[in-house]
């Protein structure tokens, strides 16, 4: 009841605040033609790139030199990283002298890179059509010359948006034409994007080329990691977006593994360490948006295919072969309770870029149906998908060469990764799996249940942690589902779970937030980043060793460490 009442005052104090002045032409602006194009009527998308051109723009609009044209629709992609973009309600037709309105105009100036347009040509036109590219500049943004470093860049990537008010515009907003479809996914990503949210042009580095966790030393204000996935949730529709096709799955189960590759971008900066970011509102009962998508702030979804075991392997495989920090590495998690499957790709990627892990993530998303009131129906959900995630770790670990292979499972997740690990330790030796570390965060199961899987399960990992907490407010809500009985990552006044052989480490001072539910806190703060990055490099141990933060607590039972900042 209380996070209803903080939702609904978080939602109220939003309908409060004031709308954005929106930006005017001043005295001393001047439209400056950019650059003139002769369209092909057969084509029906072109390309302006005024990458080279001089000044900055707070406004751009299309005018017609010659013949007529319908648009249907326009991006604007910024040197900055930033695309500005809408849907027409219906298509403008122009004619010789016409000009569309501004698009996105602003009291900020940028330098423009490319203008997209798709347009039809009704007819057979009489001469053929002209288009001009025009910007609003000020008296001091017309005399701004180009940095040399700035990049000419002719693929689309998404990109920050945002209209100053996100208002929209007579004979403007529409995204980009498919230029350059046939390429495939691994190689660079296609131009800007087509619908709901926005796309960067970025260098030329194909989006599966680069370390997954590096930043690039380029302009671009986000980066982009490659997350590789399996999951039985049942396919969807596609969605469309950026003039493409992205594979979509529900919160139903598919009964069948599905693997597939999915782009991620993380904002370079705007965040703590730990932090996703989006455009969306979570209050309880339902999200949604105040805004379009901006990759300078938030993360974005830009690609995700299913592929067949072959194709998901070789892509793997290559992946793999860039990796140098953590060189034949790599990492499987698999979420927990009330988790989409975009979500599930947020956190994997969240996870690579603030560790620098650039080793090869992966991700097992189970159908949870993400939402707080479906706990039991997640709870059956995450068992039965335990066959599916192990054929999915054993096609990682017996096809992909990577000799490392981490298993990090967070909350309700536990319980398909100890049954898999439980199944698997039964086998003979000689077909018993190795793993690097094993990795429960918040673990949502009994403390009966883990006791009686640990002591088979420890062998097959070079080292098991377990973090628990007494604050997890999703922990609570189980124990008291499970009429008192404590899950094993919940923290008790007399201690947390302690086993030989097990690193328990008590993280609730790590975080007292209520509202994030205190249920991601290994991987929402910054210490506990760089504790799980230095567990994943090396397997330093005892804990303390890794984060001086970590004291040592001895207990009749055995020891454990507790986080106190």
């Amino acid at each position: 009841m209380v996070r209803v009442l903080v939702s609904l005052a978080a939602l109220a104090a939003l309908l409060m605040l004031p709308v954005a002045v929106q930006a005017q032409e001043r005295p001393g602006d001047t439209w400056i033609t950019l650059a003139t194009q002769t369209i092909d009527p057969a084509a029906r998308s072109a390309r302006f790139d005024v990458s080279r051109t001089k000044g900055r723009s707070k406004a751009i609009r299309l005018a017609v030199r010659q013949g007529g044209v319908i648009v249907e629709r326009a991006v604007v992609t910024y040197a900055n990283g930033q695309v500005y973009y809408g849907d027409l309600e219906r298509p403008v037709a122009l004619r010789s002298g016409q000009s569309t309105t501004a698009f996105d105009l602003r009291h900020e100036e940028r330098f423009v890179d490319t203008v997209d347009l798709a347009y039809r040509i009704e007819g057979r036109p009489a001469a053929p059509t002209q288009i001009e590219v025009q910007a609003l500049q000020s008296q001091a943004g017309r005399l701004v010359e180009r940095s040399v470093s700035t990049p000419t860049v002719a693929v689309g990537r998404p990109a920050a948006t945002n209209g100053e008010g996100g208002r929209p515009y007579a004979a403007e907003r529409a995204p980009a034409p498919a230029a350059r479809r046939d390429e495939p996914v691994a190689a660079a990503p296609p131009p800007p994007p087509a619908k709901s949210r926005s796309i960067t042009r970025s260098a030329p580095t194909p989006a599966g080329d680069a370390a997954p966790a590096k930043a690039a030393a380029d302009d671009k204000p986000y980066v982009t990691v490659d997350v590789f996935f399996g999951t039985d949730r049942k396919q969807e529709p596609n969605r469309q977006k950026w003039e493409r096709q992205l594979a979509a799955f529900g919160t139903q189960s598919g009964r069948k593994l599905t693997l597939g590759k999915a782009v991620v971008t993380v904002p370079k900066q705007g965040r703590r360490a730990g932090q996703i970011t989006t455009n969306e509102w979570d209050l309880l009962v339902t999200r949604f948006s105040l805004r379009r998508e901006d990759l300078a702030r938030d993360f974005t979804i830009f690609s995700v295919d299913t592929l067949d075991q072959a194709t998901f392997m070789a892509q793997v495989q290559r992946r793999q072969g860039l990796s140098q920090r953590y060189k034949n590495q790599a990492y499987v998690f698999v979420h927990g309770f009330n988790v989409s499957f975009d979500d599930a790709l947020f956190r994997t990627a969240q996870m690579a870029f603030d560790v620098s892990f650039d080793g090869v993530p992966f991700v097992f998303s189970w159908p949870s149906i993400a939402g707080l009131s479906g706990y039991i129906l997640d709870r059956t959900r995450a068992q039965t998908a335990a066959e599916y995630l192990r054929q999915f770790i054993e096609i990682i670990e017996r096809e992909s060469g990577i000799t490392q292979i981490h298993l990090i499972a967070h909350s309700m997740g536990s319980d398909p990764l100890l049954r898999v690990l439980g199944s698997m330790s039964a086998e003979t030796s000689a077909r018993r799996p190795r793993f690097g570390e094993i990795i429960l965060a918040a673990p949502d199961v009994t403390r009966e249940t883990f006791e009686q899987v640990a002591g088979r399960i420890k062998p097959l990992g070079k080292g098991m942690t377990l973090y628990a907490s007494s604050n997890d407010w999703a922990l609570r809500v189980s124990r008291e589902l499970l009429r008192g009985e404590n899950p094993a990552g919940w923290v008790p006044a007399e201690g947390p779970l302690v086993i030989s052989g097990i690193d328990t480490i008590d993280v609730s001072r790590a975080s007292t937030d209520f509202f994030n539910l205190n249920h991601t806190t290994f991987a929402e703060r910054e210490q506990m980043l760089k504790d799980l990055g230095g567990l994943l490099e090396n397997g330093k141990r005892p804990p303390s060793d890794r984060l001086p933060a970590y004291k040592i607590v001895a207990t009749p039972g055995g020891s454990y460490w507790r986080f106190e900042p």
